[in-house]
């Protein structure tokens, strides 16, 4: 009899556990449950983003031996002071993006824009120096105050040529009526001019992408949400990128006229024709 009901009871203890393997079993009261381990990232993605942040790295150090070299090889004042401090501001963010745990951050870019462009320039400013061009137009804003035309009469040296149309002397409008003020400098007004019009283009160029993408790739017609880069980011990297860093430091005349075909560009692109072209007065077919 002892040996016959063994065999019963071995079977209930053998059901019993694998019934506890598969249904797991509630912690009891005053405990608490393991947290659940975190899905392990595959190595496909660990690797992209090591490229990825690997080529930001190089990209920052390439600017910073551009700046360098730039400094080194020219003659020209404000340019050796931009190369100085952007060789300085394109190392540090090579640094902070290959510490970075996420590629392409804004902490990088912010750092290279900072030396690349808001140093410089204030130094510049600071200290008076400028480009030949920043005089041209800030001599032509005076003209145009005194005598109505922007364009000196005889003109005899080659100071004395201005091949700008007449709008590009409203950014010598501040020289003249402030002064010597910093804040007349027509530089800080190019670049004003030149960040505002490509924040506005920017904007209204992500809002047409994030729409089409609403509506043309959302699944069944669905309207989700879809994400964009934020329009400060942009403008940061934009900003320090050497070919827009370096005549916003030193005043390149062609930024704000840029800046306002970019503007005038994605107005077109959405419609805003008669704003574009800046015509009040024509009509918008519908």
């Amino acid at each position: 009899m002892h040996g016959l009901s063994r065999g019963p009871i071995d079977s209930q203890a053998s059901l019993a556990a694998s019934v506890r393997a598969v249904v797991p079993v509630a912690p009891a009261a005053g405990t608490t449950a393991p947290a659940p381990l975190p899905a392990p990232r595959p190595r496909s993605e660990e690797r992209r983003r090591a490229t990825v942040a690997r080529w930001e790295t190089v990209c920052w150090a390439v600017c910073s031996g551009f700046a360098l070299l730039l400094c080194l090889r020219t003659d020209l004042g404000p340019h050796q002071v931009w190369g100085a401090c952007a060789a300085v501001g394109y190392g540090t963010a090579a640094v902070i993006a290959h510490r970075a745990s996420r590629p392409w951050g804004r902490l990088s870019a912010a750092v290279a824009a900072t030396g690349s462009v808001l140093i410089p320039l204030l130094f510049l400013v600071a200290h008076g120096s400028r480009q030949m061009e920043v005089e041209v137009v800030e001599r032509a804003g005076g003209l145009l105050l005194d005598s109505g035309s922007p364009y000196v009469a005889d003109p005899a040296e080659l100071r004395d040529y201005n091949p700008y149309l007449p709008g590009m002397a409203l950014f010598g409008l501040p020289r003249a009526v402030l002064g010597e003020s910093p804040l007349a400098d027509a530089r800080l007004w190019f670049a004003a001019v030149f960040l505002g019009a490509m924040a506005l283009a920017a904007v209204v160029f992500l809002g047409a992408m994030a729409l089409a993408a609403v509506v043309f790739l959302s699944p069944r017609g669905t309207r989700g949400s879809t994400s964009r880069p934020s329009t400060g980011s942009v403008l940061l990297w934009l900003a320090a990128a050497p070919a827009v860093a370096l005549p916003l430091a030193v005043g390149g005349v062609d930024l704000p006229v840029i800046g306002l075909m970019c503007l005038a560009l994605a107005l077109a692109g959405r419609g805003g024709s008669v704003v574009a072209v800046g015509l009040p007065w024509a009509r918008r077919q519908r």
